[in-house]
């Protein structure tokens, strides 16, 4: 197809993506995994390493990003070229919710690639090390729209818990991703297990989320514990970088830039 036939917005974003060096895609096979706050945690933890951060909320059922970081009353600063994102914690942030507030997201089918279109097309990205992407879960029109339009720059983490749905709904995104040719980093499992004193309970058992990694051929990434302190510090990023979740995340964020270091920017077969 040729550029004269291309939709302008896709243009657009095109041009928008070549402020950013590296796109990571945090997808989840279902819903209730954790994804959300592990998006914005792993964006707080490369704010923190030094690297320049952005975070774009694309679960459009539910954006919650701004509710994490608190700032529900940060609209984006217009410009000519487009809309700049607010910047928090050294972080620059991206969500439907910031234009909605509380009002639910009626979309359909066809709408939700229209709202991805438009958001990526608008937003103004300052020269970044790293857009993290908190995708829809599942493996709906919104994650194929979102991984066709960013695909050239992009890697994915698979989150996951241990329960055996969310296991069973991971090994049929990941096949996905391969299709579409989406580099996948690796995976990473949360909520592993449950610390109290001095003993340790496993939440959900019979499930190895390391032994499928193996089995799929990805990095197994790392586990992050229940943290009880964690929902007392949403909506308050200092408190976030202080609870053990992060600090997991963080160690996480380490081992994934290794990857991609070391990774070929060649599309996985």
């Amino acid at each position: 197809m040729s550029e004269r036939r291309l939709d302008p917005r896709i243009i657009a974003i095109r041009e928008r993506m070549k402020t950013i060096d590296k796109v990571l895609l945090i997808a989840s096979g279902k819903g209730g995994v954790g994804k959300s706050i592990f998006s914005v945690s792993t964006a707080l933890a490369y704010a923190d390493k030094g690297l320049r951060a952005g975070i774009l909320d694309l679960d459009l059922h539910g954006p919650v990003v701004p509710m994490i970081l608190g700032v529900h009353d940060r609209m984006p600063s217009e410009s000519r070229e487009g809309l700049i994102p607010p910047k928090v914690y050294g972080v620059e942030m991206m969500s439907l919710a910031l234009f909605v507030e509380s009002s639910p997201l009626p979309l359909r089918l066809g709408s939700k690639a229209e709202a991805i279109l438009e958001l990526l097309a608008i937003t103004r990205w300052s020269n970044l090390d790293r857009l993290i992407v908190d995708l829809p879960p599942g493996t709906g029109d919104e994650m194929l729209t979102t991984t066709r339009l960013l695909r050239d720059k992009a890697f994915a983490i698979v989150m996951t818990t241990p329960s055996k749905v969310a296991v069973a709904t991971v090994k049929r995104l990941i096949a996905l991703l391969r299709e579409l040719r989406i580099n996948i980093l690796g995976l990473v499992e949360n909520m592993s297990r449950l610390t109290q004193g001095k003993v340790e309970l496993e939440i959900f058992r019979g499930t190895s989320i390391r032994e499928l990694a193996k089995e799929s051929g990805i990095e197994y990434l790392g586990d992050i514990p229940i943290d009880p302190t964690l929902e007392s510090a949403i909506g308050n990023p200092r408190l976030i970088m202080r609870t053990k979740f992060f600090l997991q995340v963080s160690k996480i964020v380490d081992k994934i830039e290794k990857l991609i270091a070391s990774h070929s920017t060649t599309p996985s077969p």
